[in-house]
This record gives C-alpha cells, sequence and structure tokens, in this order.
C-alpha cells in the first residue's frame, strides 16, 4: 500500500472511532458519506423553579415577591362572579359583596398588611383599602373585612368594599387586587381616604401580590332622569349645557 494509501485509511479509522465514541459510554451510528462527525455533550443542568417567575399554577392564586401568595375566588385575568359586584343589587354603585381572600408567605420585617382593589380601566378608580391587617392573619371570608383591619372610603364615596360597576357600553374592565406586607404602620383611622393613602401603602410596602379581575356590565336601562354615567371621578360634577345642569354620576 502507498504512503498516500495509508494515510487515507488512517484518517478513516480516527473518524469512525469519533463519530461512534462520545467519551461518556455511549455509541452513536457512524457517520454518512454526506455527514460530518461531531463530538457533542448531551448533559444538562435542571434550574429550580423560580415561584416569582413561573407564578404557583393553582387556580385564583399569584405569586409576588419574596413568595408572598394571594388567593381570590376567581382565576388570575378570569371573569369576576356577579356576586361581588353592583348588578348582584340591580346595578345601585357600591354594592355586592367583597370576595374571600386568602394569603400565605408574609415576611417576618412586616408590622402589619393591606389590600387594595382599584379599576386599572377607570384610571384606578379605588373599589376597596383595608390597612393595618394584622400580619398573623391568613385571610378574610366573603363579605368580611379582615379582623383588626382598618377600612378606608372608596371611590363611591362608602367606607368599606364597593363591587365593580363599569357604565354600560364601556367594555370589559380590569379590576386589580393587591395585598401589600407593609413595614411600618400608617397609623390610619376608620373612614381615611383610600385613595389619598394608596401612595403611603405603597412607599411602605416591602412584598406585593397581586391578582386581576375582569368584569363588564350588562346592558342597562337608560335612567328616566337626566342623571348619566361616565368615567370615574373623585366627586360628583355638574355641568350646565344649553340652560340645564346635568348631573355626572360617579361609577367604576
Amino acid at each position: 500500500m502507498s504512503r498516500r494509501g495509508l494515510l487515507v485509511l488512517i484518517s478513516a479509522v480516527a473518524l469512525t472511532a469519533v463519530a461512534c465514541d462520545t467519551g461518556d459510554g455511549r455509541e452513536l451510528r457512524p457517520a454518512g458519506p454526506d455527514q460530518t462527525a461531531s463530538v457533542f455533550n448531551s448533559t444538562t443542568t435542571t434550574i429550580p423553579a423560580d415561584p416569582a417567575v413561573l407564578g404557583s399554577g393553582l387556580p385564583g392564586e399569584g405569586v409576588g415577591e419574596l413568595g408572598l401568595t394571594l388567593r381570590a375566588p376567581w382565576d388570575d385575568e378570569a371573569l369576576i362572579d356577579v356576586r361581588f359586584t353592583c348588578d348582584s343589587a340591580g346595578g345601585e354603585s357600591g354594592e355586592g359583596l367583597s370576595p374571600a381572600l386568602s394569603w400565605s408567605g408574609v415576611p417576618a420585617e412586616a408590622t402589619n398588611l393591606a389590600v387594595v382593589v382599584t379599576d386599572l380601566s377607570a384610571d384606578g378608580f379605588v373599589h376597596w383599602v383595608v390597612a393595618g391587617i394584622d400580619p398573623g392573619v391568613t385571610g378574610l371570608g366573603e363579605g368580611e373585612a379582615p379582623a383588626g383591619g382598618i377600612q378606608g372610603t372608596n371611590g363611591f364615596g362608602e367606607v368599606g368594599w364597593g363591587g365593580p360597576c363599569p357604565p354600560a357600553g364601556t367594555g370589559e374592565h380590569e379590576y386589580l387586587v393587591q395585598l401589600h406586607a407593609l413595614d411600618r404602620d400608617l397609623g390610619l383611622a376608620p373612614g381615611f381616604d383610600g385613595e389619598e393613602v394608596i401612595p403611603d401603602i405603597e412607599a411602605s410596602s416591602i412584598a406585593t401580590v397581586s391578582v386581576v379581575g375582569r368584569y363588564s356590565a350588562a346592558p342597562r336601562a337608560a335612567a328616566a332622569s337626566t342623571s348619566t354615567t361616565v368615567r370615574p371621578a373623585a366627586s360628583t360634577t355638574v355641568a350646565t349645557t344649553a340652560g340645564s345642569a346635568t348631573t355626572t354620576t360617579i361609577a367604576g
């Protein structure tokens, strides 16, 4: 055999050896005539799932900062049951049952908790603000306020829960339910202004978690009066047009 032929034979043997052995005891099929042999390592590293990123996987439960969890009676981003809304009382603003909520994973540094519910589709219209909740409390029942919690005034001008009440024709609204773990007592009195206190709650929050619910109003009969329902506002306003007064009614 010529020297050139010998070199070709040695190269072919080496190529076959590389294609058949990965070095970890496993064998591969030899490379075909149109393939290039390659060596690879299929070992993978499994990274533990981060619950704050992946979520809990449980219906209605959100996972937030520092492992704080919040569970609502509806799936995250799902429809809110009508019993929690103003339509449960014939469309009366501020009516409806407050939802049952439960939570876990409260940081040891928390001195109290706060629940905030706002309408993301109506400039953050306030539906519920409760602060001063003992960090040892793990939830509240339907239609109930947390034991020891201090309730503020909502956007309807009432103390406590004001159910979703989007004006007919405004489409589906998104309602944000948040639980905050606070590192200080805000020293609030019952009936505090919920909208004014939310920035203080957020500034004192060391961990937060949220769940979103959706709701759209069923078509409602036009009111016999001249009152019209529009985008939520902080207070009732009166506009004069063509010599007549038109009342703007709060809703959200």
